[in-house]
């Protein structure tokens, strides 16, 4: 017997292999007068793989000239170093005022050989999302909702699991 649903389809094919994801705040980057915090998202281990970091680090300095329009630019953000189970990734998060700007970016080798900027409306995988919701809440608590605006206890604010 059909529903109304039948058009829908969804299988199990349609996803990677459930594994253990590991989310991990790595350290904080002082890029000028930027600070943006550094995240891993790994499918595989709970640490970066070996040239993840050093070579991504100065690929987002590259990018701030960007987020620089921003208006209003506070200079604070976070990176999620994706290392997923089908491909690589790395998102640029930035805050202005109660908006999140972000750029996606296919990881090409590994350690990054290459970076491409991810396709058009493409945001981030169930995994990531975990990561920039913790991300939302703390800025909102200490920052937005906050009297006496907290970028330090933001920046303090760091996610460190596994789902």
């Amino acid at each position: 017997m059909g529903t109304k649903y039948d058009t829908l389809h969804c299988t199990a094919a349609d996803f990677p292999v459930q594994r253990t994801r590991h989310l991990r705040f790595v350290e904080l980057w002082k890029i000028g007068d930027w600070v943006i915090k550094a995240y891993l998202q790994s499918a595989h281990r709970d640490e970066l793989p070996d040239g993840y970091l050093v070579r991504t680090r100065p690929f987002i300095e590259g990018q701030l000239s960007t987020a620089e329009g921003t208006k209003p630019a506070h200079r604070i953000g976070f990176v999620i170093l994706s290392h997923g189970a089908i491909s690589n990734w790395v998102m640029f998060d930035w805050w202005s005022s109660l908006h999140l700007y972000q750029r996606i970016f296919q990881v090409e080798g590994m350690p990054p050989d290459r970076f491409v900027a991810g396709p058009l409306g493409l945001f981030q995988c169930v995994y990531d999302l975990r990561i920039t919701a913790f991300e939302s809440e703390a800025w909102r608590k200490h920052v937005v909702e906050n009297p006496r605006p907290d970028i330090q206890a933001y920046l303090a604010a760091q996610l460190r699991i596994d789902v």
